[in-house]
């Protein structure tokens, strides 16, 4: 195997009418948010990516994008969590790191809390408490 991947997307809708805004859902004090984003009077979407060095020291490629979006009546915000967890070494790529089958259950639940970092550090804490998620884990290094 070359790599085990995990992707989430999630999504917020609410309608126009409401008045509401994404700034209610998303955190500025985020560091996937530039703060510029706030200040956009239309639609955006935000992309990044890094690596991260996985717990039995492969590499896994990180990325998250946040669009902010609208459907007919109803705005859309939509962040997405792709990681995956790469047949390399973090420290040296050149070096192969083969991933068994017995790897896929515990690097998936390292790359679901990697996600719940990220999310953790986008929303804002009281829609990280409306979605009922527990705030247990570090922001994403």
């Amino acid at each position: 195997m070359h790599a085990i991947g995990l992707q989430y997307v999630d999504a917020f809708r609410w309608p126009k009418s409401s008045g509401k805004r994404f700034a209610e859902v998303l955190s500025t004090d985020s560091g996937f948010i530039p703060k510029t984003t706030f200040d956009r009077p239309s639609y955006w979407h935000v992309y990044q990516g890094w690596f991260s060095k996985s717990i039995s020291g492969g590499r896994v490629l990180n990325v998250v994008h946040v669009d902010f979006v609208d459907d007919a009546d109803d705005y859309v915000l939509r962040i997405t969590g792709q990681h995956r967890l790469q047949a390399l070494s973090f420290d040296d790529s050149a070096q192969p790191r083969p991933l068994s089958v017995d790897a896929i259950s515990v690097s998936l639940d390292e790359l679901h809390a990697l996600n719940k970092r990220a999310l953790l550090s986008v929303l804002t804490p009281e829609m990280v408490s409306a979605i009922g998620m527990k705030p247990s884990v570090e922001d994403p290094k």
